[in-house]
């Protein structure tokens, strides 16, 4: 049998990927290389109701291994078409509310997706080897 939040999956599609923002902030002396890369994430979702879409917006810092010193950040979106969106709960505000699992499987597509942007603009960087872990998308806190 199935459990109430297995039913309350919602189905989806990608419509769009779209870089919003990317910088390198070079520093004044040589950056030696080094091992441990650290990485903020910050996700945002947005819902379009009369298009019946979620914009999921993740913005990555690339910190050096001090934790302070910003090499990079990127800042990315995917757009998703929500399936049967008139059958989404509302909360108390009258807002759509999505299930927990449709809202992790679209954070994890756009996590998995910022992984292969970052590798690319990267590439031939100082930040060459700065690669996103894997990330739980269960753990996040989503901006809304």
């Amino acid at each position: 049998m199935q459990s109430t939040q297995e039913k309350k999956q919602t189905g989806f599609k990608l419509l769009a990927i779209e870089l919003l923002d990317f910088s390198l902030n070079f520093q004044e002396k040589a950056i030696i290389p080094f091992k441990t890369y650290h990485f903020n994430l910050r996700v945002e979702q947005r819902i379009i109701e009369d298009k019946k879409m979620v914009i999921v917006t993740l913005l990555v810092s690339v910190l050096h291994e001090d934790q302070e010193t910003i090499l990079g950040t990127v800042r990315a979106s995917c757009i998703f078409e929500i399936f049967n969106f008139e059958a989404l709960e509302r909360n108390v505000d009258g807002n759509i509310s999505l299930p927990e699992q449709t809202n992790i499987s679209l954070n994890s597509i756009t996590i998995s997706t910022m992984r292969g942007i970052m590798f690319s603009l990267f590439r031939g960087t100082y930040l060459h080897n700065a690669f996103l872990p894997i990330v739980d998308p269960a753990s996040l806190k989503i901006d809304k």
